[in-house]
């Protein structure tokens, strides 16, 4: 009898721990996108995960991952000012990931959408 009780406390304790460990899946992954994110030093995807998820413990990396993301986004705009009568052609990976966040930060995507469509033609083999 102590042996059944035994063996149904264990299968309580399993069930428990399993339903504490995957009741909060839903954050896991991108959590885990933006540790990937700032070991690789990818500062536009974090600034896209930033403004797409708040991470409280990465607010200082969100900060100067936005503004990088915006120095980079301006350089790239001032290049089209000195040659206007062309598309400038990027770099799939960087204008793809450009374009994430300006669909992700709602502001960046008002001020630059419109300019960034005129500007960035994606170089293409």
């Amino acid at each position: 009898m102590q042996n059944r009780n035994f063996k149904q406390l264990i299968y309580i304790i399993n069930i428990a721990f399993l339903l504490f460990t995957f009741s909060d899946c839903k954050k896991k992954p991108h959590e885990i996108k933006i540790r990937e994110a700032i070991q690789a030093n990818d500062y536009m995807t974090i600034a896209a995960l930033c403004s797409e998820y708040k991470f409280e413990e990465y607010k200082t990396e969100c900060e100067s991952s936005l503004e990088k993301s915006i120095e980079e986004i301006d350089e790239i705009i001032s290049r089209k000012q000195e040659i206007p009568f062309m598309k400038l052609i990027l770099d799939p990976d960087k204008s793809l990931k450009i374009q994430e966040l300006l669909k992700a930060n709602i502001q960046l995507g008002i001020k630059y959408r419109s300019i960034w469509n005129e500007t960035a033609e994606i170089y293409k083999e």
